[in-house]
Parts: C-alpha cells; structure tokens; sequence
C-alpha cells in the first residue's frame, strides 16, 4: 500500500474556513454614494428650513400615571410623584401603576421606588404630535427604582438616557428588561440591573455604556444585550457589564463593538454563542472581554479583532471554537485566552502578535483539533510574544495555516524574536456531529505500520497560492511536539515543482541533537490525479524525507536563537564563571518548561504546564534589545 503522505492529511481541511460559506468581498456601488449624497443633502436642506420656524419647546406633551392620563402639571397628595407639566417628572419613594408620556420625559427618582403594571409596560414615552420620544432617568447613590412589568418593563420610542449613581431593577415576564428603539446611554456610577423574558436589553440604535457601575442584562428566550440595527456598542468609563442568556446570544452587536477605559465585559451563553459581532471588534486601554458558551463558540467576529493598551479577552466552548475571526486579528502588548473543541482560536484573514502573550488550546478526541488554525492569510509573531497552542485529537495541530485558493495569501508563518509552544497529540474517541470535515480517523495499515490519526506541531500547507508555504524563524526559541512531526511545511502541486521552506536565521536547532532541516518529497494518488507534497520538515539524519511514516522525522523539536556573547560590563573581567551567552541561559530556561509528555493531560493542565517558563524565558531573550 502506498504511504500516506501529507495530502491526505491536509485535503480534510478544505472547505474548513469561513470562505466556504460566505461572501469575501462587500461592493460599494456608485448607485449607492450617490443615495448617501442624496439624503444627506436632504436632510441638511430640512435642519436650514426647520431654522426659519419657531421649535417646539422640549417636553412631555402629557403623561400617564396608572389608568389617569394628565396634560398639565400634576401630582398626588403624598407628592411621591409630581410633574411639572413639561418635561420634569419627579418620583420619591413612589408606590404604584405604570407611568407613560409623550415627548421627552426627565424622569428623577429619590429614595425607594416602585412600578408595577401586571398588563402591560411599566415606564414607556412614545413619539408626540410635535416631539420624538425621549425617556432621560437619574437618581442619587442611595437612591432606587423597581420596575415590575408583563411586556417590556422600561420602554422608549426613541432614545432612553440612564445616568447618576442610584440602582434601577427593571424586570419583564413577557418582554425586554429595557427596549430602546432609538439610541441608548448609560452613565455615572450606579447599577442597572435588566431581566427579560425576550432581551435583557434591546438596542435599536447604538448603545454607549460609560459608567464606572454595574450593568447586567439577562436574557430569556432571546439575548441578554442586543445591539441591532446596524447599531454599535460602545463601552468604556471603567465598569463592568454582564451579559447572560439561555437560549441566545448573550451580547449581539450587529455594527461594532469597542471595549476600553478598563471597562469589563462579561458574557455568557448555553445554547448559542458568548458573544457574537457582525462588526468589528477593538479592545483598548486595560478592556477586558471574557466570553463563554456551552454549546456554541465563546466570541465570533465577523470583521476585524484588534488588541492594544494591556487589553485581555478570555473565550471559551465546551463544543465549538473558542474564538472565531472572519477578518483579522491584530494583537499588540496585550493577552489572548481561547479554549475549545475544534479550534482554540479560529482566523480567516491572518494573525498578527506583537508583543502579546497568547495561550489557545482544542481538546476534540477521536477528531481534528486545532489551537490556533488560519485560513487565507499569514500568522506573524514577532517583538517578544509569548505564544502557546495545544491540541488534542484524533487529526490535531498546535499551529496550523493554510490556503488553497489561487491569488490568495496565506500559508505563511513568520516568528521573530519570540517564544513559541505548539504541541499536538493523538487523542482517541468518537466521532462526534458538527465537524465542517467527513472525518475517518479509525486505525489504519500504513507502509505496514499502524497509524492513527496525524498530529503536527507547527504545520503551514499551500496550494495554488500567491507563494508556496514558508515558515521563518528569527532570532527565537521554537518549541514543537507532534505524534507524526514536530513541524511539518509543505505545497501541493500536479508536477512536484512548488515546494514549501523552512528557514531559520540567528537561531539553530537545539533538539534533536543533530537535527537537520530536511527536504520532503512525497508522491500521492489526489481526489482526482497523481499530486507531490514538496517541502521541509526537521529531521534526523538530513536525508530526504517520502512518508510521513519515516523515522526520520522529528516528533519533538526545540530552536533557539544563535549564541551571541553578552558585553561584559566595563571593568570586569570575562574569565571563568563570567563568560556566559544569552543562548545558554535560554537553554536552561527551555529545559526547565519541558512539555508534558503524557497524552491524556487535562487542557486546563497543559495550558499551565510550562507557561511560567516561557514568560521567565522571554524576559531574557531581549536582555539588551531596544523594542521597536
């Protein structure tokens, strides 16, 4: 029987990545500018001509309190609500039915206050004959409002405005928590605490939470926060925001989303995913973003992901990928922790890491898993990150980048003065429904040898790109493991005239003892012709390499930067003990964060096993080095 080479491996990931199922490029037709041009200019000749009539004054046009609507000013004889007759509406230790208005309403609570409407909405403005809706609350640190509601328990045709220190509880059993149908802001230092049946909060417009409070958002058959419209979420001021739902996204934005200020972002999903952006997302300034789900991907982005400032996002899935990017992922002095089944992190447009510290690991037995898998782009790690990928499964790959289609990027791995980890293990189990792949992993007579499964450590695979499949390693420490390879660069083509390079400058290969960049070379039967693996991989002896099966090939493999001598100081001496070079130091550092070398080691496990080495090794990697 023919050997197995790489092509039967690497052909069960087509038809992995989001080009398979979606558009890659948005038209912006001229038809299109020229309606933009059109309203705008409309609705500027409407602000010039509204200039030249009176306004109508900012107000309430009348407002409902239980079952008595009031069109002038208006109180109870407790005064625990009042109303000026415009648009101040003052409530003070209020007891009862719900309130509605139209226009503006400047709603200000003091002491303990409750709404409660058993049939309907609880605080609701719609739109007036002369005004848009428009509901503005605030209330004092010891201040709060309560409000208990069948549909949506606080509710605006237009914009809602939530601001001061106090805590509102707003609870629907038949719909939204809070409903915007305009813009949404949430301010100050107080807490906001929304409960729906349908959304804990529902956006039309965009939503900006700057508040150094509390915001929770708990959805029932919908999201716990839901941004849509084509709306953005913004949040900054230092809080924090908690986003929960059963059986939906528990945060959905359907423009972008941006987290900064040291703000924190907490979102949390059993059925669908943590967090879902139709947008991009940017996280800045210290933001925090932890995302999780039970049965689908932690976080997903359909646009750009990018990082920066001391920025940390943690995604899990207990079923799925733990982070999915449709665009590109940028992450810079910032740090990244993605877990799941079938990919720990997931990107089609590329990855670049600078400076950051990136741990992904996919635990998936008895089918493919991937730490840190791209589709159509380069993966590029330079400026001292710190990046560790594991994966555990039947087909597995620590790191893995790829392409396929013609004119395309991608298929690239570049590693400049950093530390990388990637490790791959067999893991058997199972199949399990819900893989992009038909996947046969059973036991199988290769060359006469069993073989189960492949596992590469580092693996970076092209066919029909724009150039073949490279991986270049400057001035870093490299370590891979992998049942089948340590790493493993390679192109496919029809005449075996393309080939995949390894090319490491400043740094050498440590382990094995004598190891070799070898040449591999394997003629196969394709899906429909004779096809050549051409490329490189580490090997034993330097010879060339024809089956993945070859004894020659490194399963575990560790590159270190070059030694350079380190100046010795002015005045001391460089005999003895003195004379040491950076490169030994980091060999010390590399033997004490070995990799576990048992398969069945706990994710949890491994992504801490040896992590505390790798960031104690790359603060000494740049003794000396200026950063760009």
């Amino acid at each position: 029987m023919s050997a197995e080479t790489t092509s039967n491996v690497v052909e069960r990931m087509k038809g992995r990545g989001a080009g398979a199922d979606r558009p890659r490029v948005v038209f912006r037709t001229d038809w299109k500018r020229a309606t933009r041009r059109l309203i705008v200019g409309g609705l500027c000749a409407v602000t010039a001509a509204s200039l030249t009539f009176p306004s109508a004054a900012m107000a309430a046009e009348w407002v409902k309190v239980g079952d008595k609507q009031y069109d002038a000013a208006a109180s109870d004889e407790a005064r625990t609500w009042s109303w000026d007759g415009a648009n101040d509406m003052q409530l003070n230790g209020y007891d009862g039915g719900p309130i509605e208005a139209a226009g503006q309403l400047d709603l200000t609570y003091e002491g303990d206050n409750t709404v409660t409407n058993g049939d309907g909405e609880g605080i609701s403005v719609v739109n007036g004959v002369n005004e848009s809706a428009e509901l503005n609350i605030t209330g004092g640190a010891s201040d709060s409002l309560t409000v208990d509601a069948t549909s949506d328990a606080i509710e605006s045709e237009g914009d809602i405005n939530i601001s001061g220190d106090g805590t509102i509880t707003s609870t629907a059993s038949l719909g939204d928590g809070i409903d915007a149908e305009g813009n949404l802001s949430i301010s100050g230092g107080g807490t906001v605490n929304a409960t729906g049946s349908s959304d804990g909060i529902e956006v039309g417009g965009n939503a900006t939470i700057d508040t150094s409070g509390n915001v929770v958002a708990k959805g029932g058959s919908s999201n716990g926060l839901d941004v849509n419209g084509n709306g953005n979420l913004t949040i900054t001021g230092g809080g924090s925001v908690t986003a929960s739902s059963e059986n939906d996204e528990a945060v959905a934005v359907d423009g972008d989303l941006s987290i900064s200020g040291g703000s924190r972002l907490e979102a949390s999903s059993v059925h669908d995913m943590g967090v879902e952006v139709d947008g991009n997302l940017t996280m800045s300034g210290g933001g925090r973003l932890s995302a999780s789900s039970t049965e689908d991907r932690g976080a997903s982005v359909d646009g750009n992901l990018t990082m920066s400032g001391g920025s940390r996002l943690e995604a899990s899935s207990e079923m799925r990928t733990g982070l999915q990017v449709d665009g590109a992922l940028s992450v810079t002095d910032s740090t990244l922790v993605a877990t799941g089944t079938w990919e720990g992190l997931y990107v089609y447009k590329g990855v670049t890491f600078d400076h950051a510290t990136v741990r992904v690991a996919a635990r998936n037995p008895g089918n493919e898993a991937f730490g840190l898998f791209t589709d159509e782009d380069d993966i590029v790690i330079r400026n001292g990150s710190v990046v560790e990928a594991f994966a555990e499964g039947a087909y597995s790959a620590g790191i893995s980048t790829q392409n396929y289609e013609k004119g395309v990027a991608g298929g690239h791995m570049f590693v400049s003065e950093s530390v990388v980890k990637a490790v791959a293990r067999y893991l058997e189990g199972e199949e399990q429904d819900g893989g992009d792949i038909a996947m046969n992993y059973a036991s199988a007579d290769v060359d006469g040898d069993e073989q189960l499964g492949r596992n590469v450590g580092i693996l970076v695979v092209t066919k029909n790109g724009m150039s073949p499949a490279k991986l270049s390693i400057v001035r870093s420490t490299v370590t891979a493991e992998g049942d089948t390879a340590a790493i493993l660069v390679c192109a496919t083509s029809e005449d075996g005239s393309v080939a995949g390079t390894i090319e490491l400058e400043g740094s050498i290969i440590q382990t094995p003892a004598g190891g070799h960049v070898s040449d591999y070379n394997a003629k196969h039967e394709g899906r429909n012709d004779v096809e050549y693996d051409v490329g490189q991989t580490i090997g034993l002896s330097g010879e060339t390499i024809t089956s993945l099966n070859s004894a020659d090939i490194a399963k575990s493999a560790v590159i270190v930067p070059e030694e350079v001598p380190v100046p010795a100081p002015s005045g001391s001496s460089t005999s003895g003990g003195a004379n040491v070079t950076q490169a030994t130091a980091r060999k010390a550092s590399v033997a004490g964060s070995a990799i576990p070398q048992t398969g069945d080691a706990s994710l949890a496990g491994v992504l801490s096993v040896g992590f505390a080495g790798l960031a104690a090794l790359v603060s000494g990697l740049f003794v000396g080095r200026k950063r760009g």
